[in-house]
């Protein structure tokens, strides 16, 4: 039986939607599925090595892999009011915030892309781990960090302010939803049709953590045991949303336009985006 190896991120969203799946919960799959759950920086450097041949990435980090993989219309973070947020121990001005140390949750995700696409950054960067973010900027160890899932709703428990919230002004700017995360598949799967079955799972993945949120909050709970229950429900309802389900139009839309504002001078589109074009 072939194996697919599959990667997704520790967050409770990815593990609500992914837990039926991983769990072997969903019947008549053809291949056998290993999965990985890794912090989503190390899944975007992992898809660069094709390591991986189903996997969550960051949105910013696609093109780095576009010949290699296409995205799927499931299982997508995209996000209206949630989005990545820049925070500091002492208030900063935009000024300051220009030249200031930031930490990011790494190189290739969206939330650093955003400093980029908004021009709001030319400093010294430090590439860490998300969870590191806000110790560093409570410690001082620099001026201010970019924090994305949990900590948007966590952050003023570490003593930090709001500098600016960058999911806020991507909706404000563009009237789209900021594209977080996708989840990608070898380009030679789709076109032996996996692609197509893997949609498909996806989403039977996540009507069974939704008819069985009980069942699946355990596996939840493997990868989030310290994380506050109402903390991991916000988390759930904020990214596991309509686009979860399929992308829409406007779905691809916001990560077409992203791509574009991304690269400043246009997204090479010669090659398909989705699977399904």
């Amino acid at each position: 039986m072939e194996i697919l190896k599959v990667g997704f991120s520790p967050c409770p969203n990815d593990t609500f939607i992914f837990g039926a799946l991983a769990k072997g919960k969903i019947p008549g799959v053809d291949f056998a599925i290993e999965c990985l759950v890794s912090d989503v920086e190390n899944l975007n450097r992992m898809a660069q090595e094709k390591a991986l041949d189903v996997t969550k990435i960051s949105v910013g980090s696609y093109p780095a892999i576009a010949k290699d993989y296409v995205m799927l219309t499931t299982a997508a973070a995209l996000t209206e009011s949630e989005g990545p947020m820049i925070v500091s121990k002492r208030p900063l001005s935009l000024e300051e915030l220009r030249t200031a140390s930031i930490a990011i949750p790494g190189k290739g995700t969206t939330a650093n892309m955003l400093l980029d696409i908004f021009d709001l950054h030319t400093g010294p960067r430090v590439e860490t781990t998300f969870s590191d973010i806000m110790p560093m900027v409570r410690d001082e160890t620099v001026e201010a960090g970019v924090i994305i899932h949990e900590g948007r709703w966590t952050y003023k428990s570490y003593g930090l302010l709001e500098v600016l919230d960058l999911g806020r002004l991507w909706v404000q700017t563009f009237s789209l939803p900021l594209p977080l995360g996708v989840i990608v598949i070898k380009r030679d799967l789709a076109e032996r049709g996996i692609a197509k079955i893997f949609n498909e799972l996806i989403k039977k993945s996540i009507k069974y953590a939704r008819e069985r949120n009980g069942e699946i909050y355990s596996f939840i709970l493997e990868f989030a045991s310290e994380m506050d229950k109402e903390i991991i429900y916000k988390h759930i309802e904020a990214f596991v949303n309509e686009f979860s389900e399929d992308l829409g139009d406007r779905g691809r839309m916001a990560i077409i336009h992203f791509l574009e504002q991304m690269t400043k001078k246009g997204f090479n589109l010669a090659e398909k985006i989705f699977w399904n074009e």
